[in-house]
């Protein structure tokens, strides 16, 4: 994982909670795009991996957001704003 915006003191060997969402809603979109190329083809074959890479897809990015949930430490926003 590189330097972002999400994550701009994290390392590259842990990826934060925000970064982890990031990279699953990008695969899961080009999932979503695969899937609707593959249906106009008409090649049952690639329409099934591409279901398959989505379901892959969607329950990576429910395990991201919901590890995002959990790391998410709950303060009020002044004091977020403060620190």
């Amino acid at each position: 994982m590189t330097y972002t915006a999400l994550n701009p003191t994290g390392s590259a060997l842990q990826p934060s909670p925000g970064d982890r969402v990031a990279v699953a809603a990008t695969r899961l979109y080009d999932a979503e795009i695969a899937l609707h190329i593959a249906r106009q083809t008409r090649v049952d074959a690639w329409v099934a991996a591409a279901y398959d890479r989505l379901h892959a897809a969607i329950g990576e990015h429910r395990a991201a957001l919901a590890a995002a949930a959990t790391a998410v430490e709950i303060r009020p926003v002044h004091q977020r704003l403060a620190s």
